[in-house]
């Protein structure tokens, strides 16, 4: 990754093994990824929500034990996960490839990586 020298935030690492908290599971960028599993329905997104709407932790704690779409998530990232909670850079002449996310250090109009162009 390109982002780290220039100051932008690491991936975060989530224990999916050890999250048990309200506080554990209503992370932004985690929920957004969420969305983007295949194996979580829109169904198992729109519980979580729920669950943290309403404050359930009773709610949260049969979820995160009997829910099959979590447990193959936890067993296919061997516990860990890593989420990129901000994707979207923009600082001086540095910008974002909404291609391949490959930040740019120039102000072309196409990416340097990529060759694609920059979307104004």
């Amino acid at each position: 990754m390109n982002r780290v020298p220039l100051g932008y935030p690491e991936p975060k690492l989530f224990d999916l093994a050890k999250i048990s908290t309200m506080n554990d599971i209503s992370d932004f960028g985690f929920l957004l990824y969420l969305t983007s599993i295949e194996r979580f329905s829109k169904a198992d997104v729109e519980t979580i929500i729920d669950i943290l709407k309403k404050k359930d932790q009773s709610k949260l704690c049969w979820f995160l034990t009997e829910s099959q779409s979590w447990r193959d998530l936890v067993e296919k990232c061997s516990g860990k996960l890593f989420v990129v909670i901000s994707s979207e850079v923009k600082i001086g002449v540095h910008w974002s490839c909404p291609h391949c996310t490959f930040i740019n250090e120039s102000n072309p109009e196409t990416c340097e990586m990529c060759g694609l162009p920059k979307i104004h």
